[in-house]
């Protein structure tokens, strides 16, 4: 299980501050081949500008099969409008109109939406039994004539602070709105809050519309239950720290009460015992303390009943790494350096096996096929850096260095060994090349 991303992340995330009056409804839970609606949003009669998060009504928490929340971002520039036409319909000719964003823009301004208007909700399953998501629907247009096909948005899944993934759709022209409907690929809903975030990505120009509207309404989500159990975290390319504790987070069907956890440092080929006939869905494991780092680390959830009979297994979606030590600088990322120059070598120490002697630098030309030694440090002591890395001389660039940091024990043991991520370059300096 794995949440496929198909829109980059790099983009902040505003606090989300006003909200509006609305209706909720949910249905019964739903067959295997019936997805439930487990939440929907219907916004009517909108007023203006409000400022307060809504809170799901206590018949939605006790009723319901999931627990939820709602906030619409009310920034510089943003009103939420019930006064104007839009999705065919006059104000006032039905009860109740369709929620619009309005931006007012200066000319010769240019403003990126997330900074303006966006909406998220966030739900959990009530008696923490998981669900599927097999799609979120809702309606989306714009009143921005100019480039309509260019106008796009994106919704993203978060969870315990967590980027998930996203997906995008495009904003139709027209405030009367067009469907949209979004299939995540493999979005867990359990016992753990999931925040949605839904924001408007295309940057507005002020001069094409010094007032541009965007429009959100009529969201719903369905899902079907998970009959197997699924592990949430770890999912897979996490790095965890040698001797620290990690929260192991699964879900599973009701009729699994009791988990037996595993751990693989070796891709699944042999397992060892985290804890057995755990209750809850959630367990603080004690990360074992390891001799070197592992990068192929799994952890296997194995469900049972009440009288332990087996319910199904799942381990995570792919490995995940428990780091004994980190070479944080120099860590490849194209970075260029010159013959000559003094560098900085720089790493992070977690929990280590055994009593550290010695510390060992060295770098690299050629990809690890010879190592030359940097520097030793012999006192025992792991200060984290080494500041006087004199780069070496070359005569032509070399583009495939690395340097390494070993951890060495009185008995000549390497404790912890790590070396830079990707290449670097180093270029030789304006004696060496033209020797």
């Amino acid at each position: 299980m794995s949440l496929q991303t198909r829109f980059g992340s790099g983009l902040s995330v505003v606090a989300l501050l006003a909200a509006t009056a609305f209706s909720l409804f949910v249905t019964s839970a739903a067959s295997a081949d019936s997805p439930a609606l487990l939440v929907g949003y219907d916004f009517e009669n909108v007023t203006a500008n409000q400022g307060v998060d809504i809170a799901a009504p206590p018949s939605f928490e006790a009723e319901a099969l999931v627990a939820s929340d709602l906030s619409i971002v009310e920034g510089s520039g943003v009103d939420l409008q019930d006064t104007l036409d839009r999705d065919g319909v006059i104000p006032g000719a039905v009860s109740g109109n369709q929620m619009s964003f309005e931006q007012g823009i200066e000319a010769s301004t240019v403003v990126d939406p997330w900074e303006y208007n966006s909406f998220q909700f966030g739900i959990s399953t009530v008696d923490g039994i998981p669900y599927q998501i097999t799609s979120i629907a809702f309606s989306v247009g714009h009143n921005d004539v100019d480039d309509a096909t260019a106008h796009d948005g994106v919704i993203e899944y978060w969870r315990d602070g967590s980027f998930l993934g996203s997906d995008t759709f495009n904003i139709f022209y027209g405030l009367a709105g067009r469907s949209i409907d979004i299939v995540p690929a493999n979005l867990i809903l359990g016992g753990q809050r999931t925040t949605f975030k839904i924001r408007f990505n295309q940057i507005v120009f002020g001069p094409n519309s010094p007032t541009v509207q965007l429009r959100i309404d009529d969201v719903e989500v369905y899902g079907v239950p998970v009959t197997t159990p699924q592990v949430y975290s770890p999912k897979g390319g996490e790095i965890v720290r040698s001797g620290s504790t990690y929260a192991i987070k699964w879900g599973a069907p009701a009729e699994a009460t009791k988990f037996d956890l595993k751990y693989s440092c070796d891709n699944g080929a042999t397992w060892n015992t985290i804890a057995t006939g755990q209750n809850p869905q959630a367990y603080s494991w004690a990360v074992p303390i390891l001799k070197e780092n592992k990068t192929k680390c799994l952890v296997k959830v194995i469900g049972k009943d009440d009288g332990g009979a087996k319910k199904g297994e799942a381990t995570s979606d792919g490995p995940f790494s428990i780091e004994v030590i980190k070479l944080d600088s120099p860590n490849g990322g194209g970075a260029a350096f010159t013959s000559g120059e003094l560098r900085s070598i720089v790493w992070t120490t977690n929990a280590i096996k055994g009593e550290l002697d010695k510390v060992i630098l060295s770098y690299t030309l050629n990809d690890g096929a010879k190592w030359v030694k940097i520097a030793e440090i012999a006192d025992g002591s792991n200060p984290g850096a080494y500041d006087n890395w004199l780069v070496p001389e070359v005569t032509q660039s070399k583009t495939k260095c690395k340097v390494k940091v070993q951890l060495k024990a009185k008995n000549g043991d390497t404790i912890g060994s790590d070396a830079s991520d990707g290449y670097f370059t180093i270029n030789p300096g304006m004696t060496d090349g033209s020797k």
